[in-house]
């Protein structure tokens, strides 16, 4: 199971997008990223490994404290988390590949975590274990 891109969403996209003067737009940069994730689950189909893709939930409300010169806002943030999951999605049913949508399961009506699977202010808590292994027992057989 692969789980990439939060990292990405929470921070780098949008401080690439500032950093850059807004020289490629977000959703430039969030297919830039899945592409280069996309190497590697390329690399891993070749070689016959079983994998799926385990997509990011969703973005958390908390602020800049990460002291970054560019970080979005709690809003633009969602919106960057949702526009992700929607391209890697579909990303990886054209190529075939196995994709976890946590998100949906998770999601309030903006966009954020909702309380009841939060563990603090960025994660999940062990709540969202019933959908992987829902999910993992559907597709794979693995039953946990």
């Amino acid at each position: 199971m692969l789980v990439f891109g939060e990292i990405d969403c929470r921070i780098h996209i949008y401080y690439q997008y500032k950093k850059n003067n807004e020289k490629f737009t977000i959703t430039e940069l969030i297919d830039r990223t899945i592409s280069n994730y996309g190497e590697v689950l390329e690399q891993l189909d070749i070689m016959d490994i079983t994998f799926c893709v385990y997509g990011i939930p969703p973005a958390a409300k908390v602020g800049n404290v990460y002291d970054y010169p560019f970080y979005a806002s709690p809003e633009m943030r969602s919106k960057i988390n949702k526009e992700f999951n929607k391209r890697l999605k579909k990303f990886c049913k054209e190529k075939g590949y196995k994709y976890m949508d946590i998100y949906s399961k998770v999601v309030d009506k903006n966009g954020f975590i909702l309380e009841e699977y939060a563990a603090d202010t960025v994660h999940l808590n062990n709540k969202v274990q019933k959908f992987v292994k829902e999910w993992l027992n559907n597709e794979f057989g693995i039953n946990m």
